[in-house]
């Protein structure tokens, strides 16, 4: 997965980017920005993959073969599960 990077890199300590807004929809659009681009990573990066996960952590779970490699895919899914209990509460609403 790729690493989320704002554009510009450096969000509003961009002064070339983020200019003194002449009006209220410059404001609202450069506050805004920021916050957009985490929702579309979010919806578009993170979503999908966590989402993928699941699906494959459903298909392991039904698997037969070496009891030590279906013990090690069984830890790798409980690492998961522990880290999406841990980010549940990021919501960010499209």
């Amino acid at each position: 997965m790729d690493s989320f990077a704002f554009t510009p890199e450096n969000g509003f300590k961009d002064a070339s980017t983020f200019t003194d807004p002449s009006t209220e929809t410059d404001t609202r659009a450069q506050l805004f920005l920021p916050h957009e681009q985490t929702r579309e990573y979010i919806n578009g990066t993170v979503v999908p993959a966590v989402s993928l996960l699941q699906n494959q952590m459903q298909t392991v779970l039904g698997a037969v073969g070496d009891p030590t490699a279906i013990q090690e895919i069984l830890d790798a899914v409980s690492e998961i599960q522990d880290f999406l209990e841990a980010t549940d509460e990021l919501a960010y609403v499209g």
